[in-house]
């Protein structure tokens, strides 16, 4: 549904459903995406290595063909350093991916979990790197 609404190209667009970190690609998916585009995954701090792990599997080897654009914004920002975590873990063996952070954005006006008693300026916050 996504793929319509986005009026992207269907030939060029793959959509299924995966686990994080399951070893179920076919031989035509492993190592076979340029671009992998993860919105709002970071928060879930147990999965960090099993999604690093599918990101590793799906996109092509060569770091200058491929690339994961991570979007996110700090849930609770008291956990923020676990957030962060994972792309100390993505930039470390075995995953060895080259993380750059690409912007951070503030303007969106946006507040999520008003009830933590952290700087509400902090959730609003939206951070985007790449591999």
């Amino acid at each position: 549904k996504n793929v319509d609404i986005n009026a992207c190209e269907a030939e060029r667009v793959k959509v299924r459903g995966h686990k994080w970190g399951d070893d179920d690609l076919t031989d035509e998916e492993r190592n076979s995406f340029d671009t992998a585009i993860l919105a709002d995954c970071v928060f879930f701090h147990p999965q960090h290595e099993n999604l690093l792990t599918s990101l590793q599997r799906f996109l092509k080897p060569d770091h200058a063909r491929s690339v994961a654009l991570v979007s996110f914004s700090h849930h609770q920002p008291s956990l923020r350093d676990r957030d962060l975590k994972f792309f100390e873990l993505a930039a470390s063996p075995p995953f060895n991916f080259v993380v750059e952070k690409l912007a951070e954005r503030d303007d969106f006006g946006l507040i999520m979990g008003e009830t933590d008693a952290d700087d509400p300026n902090t959730r609003k916050t939206v951070f985007l790197y790449s591999r």
